[in-house]
């Protein structure tokens, strides 16, 4: 049986700066960061791969894919990450990517792997949003991120969420942190949330944030 991990999710719509985030929260607190997005593309460059070209197809279609597909791959990274680390069992993971947006697959990532203890919803004003957005475009050369490109995928992740959230909801581990002001005002909420959850859990309490 793998080791329980203590797992915490960020979820936010596009442009709330998750990814961000996550990097400024591994340096503040001792956590690894996990992406679900890297361990299957990771799997693509496996030439034994049995899975690859379903994981393939399922990308293509911006799905996440089948649980009994993603959810091993995500424990088996998880253990070696840990180990890697020589924290197999102690580790607190920042996981990435949700694992689906129906509850029934987020239960089974909490029977094979591990209950998140917290979801962390960055929330932002819609027109900040856009704005980070269209900014990113500019920034990278992706033109093609127009005012309805964007509209769309904003519609598709609070459709997608809507359902996994309100399965944490009711177990009491949504935190909603606002995602407003500059990236180290936002650091600093969702680092001071984190320190509060992770309160009472083995070993955690004596976490704080590092300058």
């Amino acid at each position: 049986m793998a080791p329980a991990y203590t797992v915490i999710s960020i979820l936010g719509p596009p442009g709330a700066g998750k990814g961000t985030q996550y990097k400024l929260l591994c340096e503040k607190l001792d956590m690894i960061h996990l992406s679900l997005g890297d361990v299957l593309r990771a799997e693509l460059r496996h030439p034994e791969s049995k899975v690859a070209d379903t994981i393939r197809e399922n990308m293509a279609l911006g799905r996440v894919g089948a649980k009994e597909i993603t959810v091993p791959l995500l424990r088996t990274a998880m253990e070696k990450v840990a180990a890697d680390a020589e924290k197999p069992g102690e580790a607190v993971f920042l996981l990435d990517g949700r694992i689906s947006p129906e509850a029934r697959q987020a239960e089974f990532f909490e029977e094979t792997v591990a209950s998140p203890i917290a979801i962390l919803v960055l929330e932002c004003e819609e027109e900040v949003i856009k704005a980070r957005l269209k900014q990113r475009a500019i920034e990278e050369g992706r033109f093609d991120d127009d005012d309805e490109t964007i509209e769309r995928r904003l519609a598709t992740f609070y459709g997608e969420t809507g359902v996994v959230l309100e399965h944490y909801q009711a177990r009491g581990k949504v935190y909603r942190v606002d995602g407003g002001g500059s990236r180290e005002e936002v650091a600093e909420r969702l680092g001071g949330v984190v320190i509060e959850v992770l309160k009472g859990q083995t070993g955690a309490g004596d976490l704080s944030l590092q300058d």
